[in-house]
Parts: C-alpha cells; structure tokens; sequence
C-alpha cells in the first residue's frame, strides 16, 4: 500500500512541476507577444504621425503654390521653345532670336 501510494505522490508532484512548465511558457509567450505587438503599434504611431505631417505639408497654400511654380516652368519652356516670328511678314525665323534682320523681308525685327 505504501509503494502505491508513494508512485502516485511521485506521479502528482511530477505532473504538477510539468503543468507549472506549460504555464511559465505560456506567460513567456505572452510577454513576448505582447512586446512585439507593443512593438508593431509604436512603428505603426509613428508611421501615422509622419504620415499627417507630410500631409500637412502639402495642404493649401503650398499646393497652390506648386501649381503656380508649374504653370510658370510651363510658360517658360514655351517661350524657350517657341519660334520667333516676323512681325512684318510673319514667317518663321530659322535660328530663333538671334536674328536682328528677317532674312525673308530684310526689315529690322
């Protein structure tokens, strides 16, 4: 009777110590999820936030103002790439602004 009884005193200690194991396992799992999800919303905190900055940044008068610096680059190159023309016979001048004399009408321009 007492062998019986000290296996199953054996038997309840040694289920116990693994039954404590699969507890401080699973509380370590947690922890470290927790951290790691702890983690992920602090990057996700700090993608937001930079995220609206740089959405401030581009509100209102700073669009306004980039469209205008386009439509001035845009005025420009059409200047640039525009051909001059004769005032007096309207032909087109082959170099440009260059000229001082159309050399179609020989008028000064």
């Amino acid at each position: 009777m007492l062998q019986v009884m000290d296996s199953q005193l054996y038997l309840t200690v040694l289920l116990l110590a693994v039954l404590n194991l699969v507890i401080f396992l699973v509380l370590v799992y947690f922890v470290f999820s927790f951290r790691k999800l702890n983690r992920l919303l602090v990057m996700q905190s700090r993608l937001l936030s930079e995220m609206e900055t740089s959405i401030k940044g581009l509100s209102g008068s700073s669009i306004k103002e980039e469209s205008r610096s386009r439509s001035t680059l845009k005025e420009n190159e059409e200047l640039l790439f525009k051909q001059k023309v004769c005032p007096h016979c309207g032909m087109e001048l082959p170099l440009g602004d260059v000229h001082a004399i159309c050399p179609f009408c020989g008028r000064r321009i």
